[in-house]
């Protein structure tokens, strides 16, 4: 069959435009492919801040504040098991147990006193005999109350340490949970080996139970904290939590003596806030001025290597920086996305 001038040209037209209207589909994106595409790193603009990335963070909280150590947790209660509060219940109920046989033994000291005006004769005869009777009974009393005491501490400490070994067994297994979320959100591969370094150089340590060590290894663990925050969306810049960690790792290092590394903790403290200060907005600018201030007088006490003073001044700073969080959490406005600052 021949094909006529009438189909043949029709034909040829249409072999001739459907490579052309194949090339140009192939070649156009997708509205949402476009916008994967503008987001910086593969991150995600519209991701909140892991519950499981908190969680980490707060059982480093509560770990340094079960050693006394400086820490911006609120109450202490919420680290104490109920076999740690049991054990203090009942050591409380011996103390007041015991003041009140005390009393009672006092009162009829009393009343014997009194009753010995009538027999000043026969008391006299019998009081040195008394006397160091009372004294015997009264020191053999205060050394039981001494053991009681002792005895009592260490079986605290035992409690603390046992209740921190739960809780990095517990941050283990929350660190295994947000890993892939981490990855997820493009966090550096550098940033995961050094923290998942640091929390397993943390669980070494509390092996030893030395206070000081432990301290130092979660503040040197909490360092990473800030840039895993960086990678999500938030009312608060992550430079905040990085002003805590200076604040406590200078103090630490202040208390152990180690000067040099605290004063350049100090310098770095002192870096981050001159970068985080300048976006605090208008309705939060007390609660700035008050950590500036605070700032300041810990510089001061560092420089002067007062060991005790670069405590209290360390911890009424993270308390600032506490306070600082909160003003900023309770302002008005959507949240925005905050790139991590590079130091």
């Amino acid at each position: 069959m021949i094909l006529t001038n009438k189909y043949l040209k029709p034909l040829l037209l249409i072999v001739v435009l459907i490579p052309i209207l194949l090339l140009s589909g192939c070649g156009e994106k997708e509205p949402s492919e476009e916008k994967e595409a503008e987001k910086p790193g593969g991150e995600k603009k519209g991701e909140e801040v892991p519950e499981q990335l908190k969680d980490i963070e707060n059982s480093i909280e509560k770990i340094i504040m079960s050693l006394k150590g400086p820490t911006v947790a609120e109450q202490e209660d919420e680290i104490e098991s109920d076999d740690i509060k049991g054990q203090m219940q009942e050591d409380e109920n011996k103390r007041i147990d015991h003041g009140g046989k005390q009393e009672e033994n006092e009162g009829q000291n009393q009343q014997e006193n009194g009753q010995g005006g009538q027999n000043s004769e026969q008391k006299g005869q019998n009081g040195n005999q008394e006397e160091g009777e009372n004294k015997d009974k009264k020191q053999n009393e205060q050394q039981q109350d001494e053991q009681k005491t002792s005895e009592y501490e260490k079986n605290m400490e035992k409690d603390i340490w046992k209740e921190i070994d739960k809780m990095i067994n517990e941050m283990h297994y929350k660190w295994n949970s947000y890993l892939p979320m981490a990855v997820n959100a493009s966090a550096d591969r550098k940033l995961i080996d050094n923290f998942s370094t640091a929390l397993n150089s943390l669980t070494d340590t509390i092996i030893g139970k030395n206070k000081t060590n432990t301290l130092l290894a979660c503040s040197y663990l909490y360092a990473y904290v800030p840039d895993f925050f960086s990678l999500y969306k938030s009312k608060i810049s992550p430079e905040v939590k990085r002003v805590r960690h200076y604040v406590r790792n200078a103090s630490l290092n202040a208390i152990t003596g180690n000067w040099d590394q605290s004063k350049s903790d100090m310098e770095n403290l002192k870096a981050s806030w001159a970068l985080f200060k300048n976006s605090i907005d208008e309705n939060s600018k007390e609660s700035a001025n008050k950590l500036d201030l605070s700032i300041y007088e810990l510089d001061r006490v560092i420089a002067a290597k007062n060991q005790s003073l670069s405590d209290i001044k360390g911890r009424i700073t993270l308390s600032n920086v506490k306070e600082l969080e909160k003003s900023m959490e309770e302002e008005p406005g959507q949240e925005v996305y905050l790139p991590k600052m590079t130091h």
